[in-house]
């Protein structure tokens, strides 16, 4: 067996498992479940986000944030009165290396301002995998992130 950093023979077996579509074992007896299970199985109490915004429903749209659903209203806005054109939500950019997807960016919003091409999205942390994007996404598509 080929030894990943990080990885111990639990860890390599549930990830050889959740690669090849089979469910991993129960959890042992014992052994703590996920933050989501513990959250999900105490009474009476909301699972909270990982950093803590809340989900909206906004017209049949889900947004990840409150902050988001109030920046896709601004835009349509903005679209509605001709500053802004071909507006799209969650719009992928991949991210290929030697023909090989290695991750990608979902953007909240591209859209057309005059003759400029805007990848927009609404942030509140910004994450160092968000950060490595957000470079990847300049190198590989010279594209800047106009960030709300």
């Amino acid at each position: 067996m080929t030894r990943i950093a990080g990885f111990g023979e639990v860890e390599y077996e549930k990830h050889q498992q959740e690669v090849s579509g089979q469910s991993p074992p129960s959890t042992a007896a014992g052994a703590l479940p996920r933050s989501r299970e513990i959250a999900a199985a105490a009474p009476g109490r909301e699972p909270v986000s990982k950093y803590r915004n809340q989900p909206v429903v906004v017209d049949g749209v889900r947004f990840a944030s409150k902050k988001e659903a109030r920046q896709d209203a601004k835009l349509l806005l903005r679209q509605q009165h001709g500053q802004i054109r071909g507006l799209q939500r969650q719009v992928p950019f991949p991210f290929v290396v030697n023909g090989t997807e290695v991750a990608e960016y979902i953007a909240d919003w591209t859209y057309w301002e005059g003759d400029a091409f805007i990848v927009h999205d609404a942030k509140g942390r910004k994450t160092d995998v968000y950060k490595l994007k957000k470079r990847l996404l300049k190198a590989l598509f010279g594209l800047e992130i106009r960030e709300t």
